[in-house]
């Protein structure tokens, strides 16, 4: 029997039934990286129905430290805040050119030996990829010098899917070269997170009151690895002089009530979160800092006074 040549319709359903095939071969394995590619479940966000809260009081705050993808991150969720900040500290420069998205505001400035990038985000998921992404695209490769910082509208899981981003950054960076300030007078602080520190802090505020009527002028900067109080002056003998054990007391109060007291502004909140995962100081040692401020001793600061106004440059 000889065989009927195939009509139009014929060959077109066997060219379909062909075709469908084909494409199911194509498409299955390619339906998890097409998953992929949409928006991750952590970064799909509502902005927040109410009020957003720009204050917080820091014994409310939930401060976390922790490893994530490999990077050392400091969190605190700042819920109805309508915003999240990222902040990466790295010991390289990026040298990759990259628009930060319009959504979107970036900060640099070199602080603590480190450059900061601090990258502000408005609660949407459009911003939270955007954002992550130009991040990802733009910084240097992490290393062991590399601190994350973030705060806001965040979750653990939203925490962590930004991390695994951060971590995959790669772009080509140099080393950050940051020249120590010119000063008459330089008074090198203890490092965050020690008594010696809020010591020095108390210091450097009574010297500041002492020179406030001549023409000298205290200022700080956090550039360099350590903090640095700067002076346009020498000091001479009465200007080094211990302040009295009522100035010291007086100080002392004040500061640890407005420590204690009062709600403080987001980003006051991140910038102190920033310091601290600089010098790898537990965060909840914030919150605890007026308790810190109440508990120094007149006769300890004495004696650290003596040593960095008895030795200043």
């Amino acid at each position: 029997m000889i065989d009927q040549p195939k009509t139009a319709p014929q060959r077109k359903a066997f060219f379909n039934r062909r075709f469908l095939w084909l494409l199911i071969f194509i498409l299955i394995p390619l339906i998890p990286l097409l998953n992929n590619l949409g928006p991750s479940e952590a970064f799909l966000v509502e902005p927040p129905a109410g009020e957003v809260r720009t204050h917080f009081a820091l014994a409310e705050v939930e401060f976390q430290q922790e490893v994530m993808a490999g990077l050392p991150v400091t969190w605190a969720p700042l819920p109805a805040s309508g915003q999240i900040r990222i902040s990466v500290l790295s010991d390289r420069q990026p040298l990759a050119v990259e628009r930060p998205p319009e959504t979107t505001e970036l900060d640099l400035e070199a602080r603590h030996g480190r450059l900061v990038a601090t990258l502000t985000l408005p609660l949407t998921t459009a911003a939270l990829q955007d954002g992550t992404r130009f991040l990802n695209h733009w910084l240097p490769v992490a290393n062991r010098q590399t601190r994350v910082v973030m705060t806001g509208e965040l979750t653990p899981e939203r925490t962590q899917e930004i991390a695994s981003v951060l971590a995959g950054a790669d772009a080509p960076g140099v080393v950050v070269d940051i020249q120590p300030p010119s000063a008459v007078t330089r008074l090198t602080s203890p490092p965050p997170g020690t008594e010696e520190h809020l010591h020095f802090a108390l210091a450097m505020d009574l010297l500041r009151q002492r020179l406030s009527g001549y023409n000298a002028t205290l200022r700080w900067s956090h550039r360099g690895r350590d903090s640095l109080a700067l002076l346009n002056t020498t000091l001479d003998s009465s200007q080094r002089q211990v302040p009295s054990e009522a100035r010291f007391l007086e100080t002392r109060a004040a500061w640890a009530t407005a420590q204690g007291e009062g709600e403080r502004p987001t980003d006051y909140i991140h910038r102190q979160l920033v310091t601290l995962a600089a010098y790898d100081v537990a965060p909840e040692r914030l919150p605890a800092r007026a308790d810190e401020l109440a508990a120094l001793d007149y006769a300890t600061f004495t004696t650290l006074w003596e040593q960095w106004l008895g030795t200043a440059p």
